[in-house]
């Protein structure tokens, strides 16, 4: 299973997208007149909080020749990752894009796996007026999610609309020290978002055979199976084939004799064979000059389709099938 390399780039594009959202902010300085002096742009980068605190903590009075780190800034950082079973879907289902340029192509995938996200934004300030600034440039946006949009898979055209949830806000302030201490406001936002994880992409070729059967509404019986394939079934879209149409009765009897033609290999009398596209098992009752009788079918057989041995793995290709009640 875990043997095909795929890279989709999920929590790289999150991490991405969520620091678009916050890398726009500024804080503003005016004097005692209402005048603006100042506008800085808080900068924003993902690492934890502790890495900046240590910094501050290294310059922690105001007199030394080395430049502290510059305040304010914010920084976020993955904290959580929790499986999200209230928003499982069938890991079943498929997601099935076709090409523009050619028809008979398709990229399939997977359904995604949910997962939850917790990240954390913090805001560091030295002084309270422009911590302030700053959440309240982030609070009015989140009531409580904000919501972008990402690609989930590059060529696949899939986009999701990932909500980010502000969880709780919380303020911290060190007041320990001397009037010569640098202190740091942090103010702490935690935010979660729905990831979904998909698996790896594959090319999904032409459906070159149909079976449908048709049952009776009331008893649930089988009344009729209605084929249709491509002869021959390596044919591209652009090559010369023919399509063939067949139509059969289901019969009260579950023995039939089955010609094989295409393939190699005997089967062995008592051994139970399987057909690789009705799925149909019986068991061998005799084999002989390439016809096969089995017994105990839970199902019919169907022309083109292979069959293949429980025990001797013999493969062939069913020509015909021939009901019988032996």
């Amino acid at each position: 299973m875990l043997n095909s390399h795929f890279y989709h780039a999920t929590i790289r594009k999150l991490v991405a997208a969520f620091g678009t959202v916050f890398n726009n902010i500024s804080v503003v300085r005016k004097d005692q007149a209402g005048k603006v002096i100042n506008i800085q742009r808080v900068p924003l980068a993902y690492g934890p909080k502790q890495k900046f605190l240590a910094r501050i903590d290294e310059q922690s009075d105001l007199q030394g020749p080395k430049v502290a780190i510059k305040l304010p800034r914010m920084s976020f950082e993955i904290v959580t990752m929790t499986y999200d079973a209230t928003t499982k879907i069938n890991r079943n289902n498929t997601i099935s894009v076709g090409s523009l340029t050619d028809p008979s192509a398709r990229t399939v995938v997977r359904q995604f796996a949910p997962y939850r996200m917790g990240v954390q934004l913090s805001i560091m300030a030295k002084n309270q007026d422009d911590a302030l600034q700053i959440v309240e440039q982030i609070l009015p946006y989140f009531q409580p999610e904000y919501t972008i949009t990402i690609k989930d898979v590059e060529g696949m055209n899939i986009s999701n609309d990932v909500p980010i949830v502000l969880t709780s806000i919380t303020m911290n302030e060190e007041y320990e020290g001397d009037f010569m201490t640098r202190r740091a406001i942090i103010y702490t936002l935690d935010f979660e978002l729905r990831v979904r994880f998909y698996g790896p992409t594959s090319e999904s070729g032409i459906i070159k055979n149909v079976i449908v059967d048709f049952i009776d509404s009331t008893t649930l019986a089988p009344i009729e199976r209605l084929g249709v394939r491509v002869d021959p079934p390596t044919a591209a879209a652009t090559d010369n084939y023919t399509v063939l149409k067949s139509v059969s009765f289901f019969t009260a009897t579950d023995s039939f004799y089955l010609d094989m033609q295409l393939g190699s290999g005997n089967y062995s009398v008592g051994e139970i064979v399987t057909g690789s596209m009705t799925a149909t098992t019986a068991k061998v009752i005799s084999w002989s000059n390439n016809r096969l009788l089995v017994h105990g079918a839970d199902g019919p057989f169907h022309v083109a389709e292979s069959v293949v041995g429980g025990i001797s793995s013999t493969v062939r290709e069913v020509g015909a099938v021939v009901p019988t009640y032996d």
